[in-house]
């Protein structure tokens, strides 16, 4: 008999997460009685020249909007800033993860995408259709998708983008997935890049043993890459966000 306070009935769960952004998620599979599997497949690190940054900061003033497009942005950006982030300027944020570090600043956000949660959905808002001649800065990490600022300039506007952190694939030991292979029954996923970094780090067995296994994603652009890399079972979050990756997780263990 399931117990309906602890839905995932001792589950292991795969989380790939950042080390430094795994234990929220961690903390409420938990609670909903799944086992945490802290399996990092990804890794924030700063870079060591900013210079670019400073550069754009000290003409912060001169820009129309600033874009974040990871929550990863924001700490570099504002912990260079000598007199604060220009009242002026106004804030978009790709996601409500991203906005929410933003307001931890104290800066209230005021372009947020009110559909898909990307640069798609970004590029939806009015307020970016009509950009014709402002300036807009783009903090990003090193390597990144060139549609926003790609569909900005075609716009008119003039951008800067600046890397403010690098990605890079971890040490995380492989074989930890032999360890957990017989209570391990969910994978989530919430980048492309984590998705390749994990079959990158697995052996070609332990691989091919997580391809069967069902496999949470945000989006629909991850679905695809998901099961072009050859997963078997990919379910798309109904919004993105540790409550909605919880809520599948939940969903499916129900069947």
């Amino acid at each position: 008999m399931t117990d309906s306070a602890r839905p995932l009935n001792g589950a292991g769960v795969l989380v790939t997460r950042p080390a430094h952004q795994a234990d929220r998620l961690c903390q409420m599979i938990e609670e909903k009685g799944g086992q945490a599997r802290r399996f990092p497949t990804l890794e924030i690190l700063p870079l060591a020249d900013l210079s670019d940054l400073d550069k754009v900061l000290a003409e912060l003033a001169e820009f129309h909007i600033a874009i974040f497009v990871s929550a990863n942005a924001v700490a570099p950006v504002f912990g260079r800033l000598k007199d604060g982030f220009p009242a002026d300027v106004w804030l978009a944020a790709v996601g409500g993860s991203t906005a929410g570090v933003l307001e931890s600043y104290g800066r209230k956000v005021d372009l947020i995408p009110e559909q898909s949660i990307n640069s798609e959905g970004l590029l939806l808002l009015e307020s970016l259709n009509d950009v014709d001649n402002e300036r807009i800065v783009i903090f990003r990490g090193e390597v990144g998708r060139e549609l926003l600022a790609d569909t900005l300039q075609q716009r008119g506007a003039t951008v800067d983008q600046v890397s403010v952190y690098r990605r890079a694939c971890p040490g995380t030991d492989p074989r930890a997935l032999d360890d957990w292979r017989n209570d391990l029954k969910f994978i989530t996923v919430t980048s492309n890049e984590s998705l390749d970094n994990l079959l990158q780090i697995a052996t070609i067995d332990q691989a091919q043993r997580l391809k069967i296994l069902p496999l949470i994603v945000l989006s629909e652009r991850m679905k695809t890459h998901a099961t072009e890399a050859g997963f078997n079972t990919v379910y798309v979050t109904r919004e993105p966000g540790d409550e909605a990756i919880v809520d599948a997780l939940i969903e499916l263990e129900a069947g």
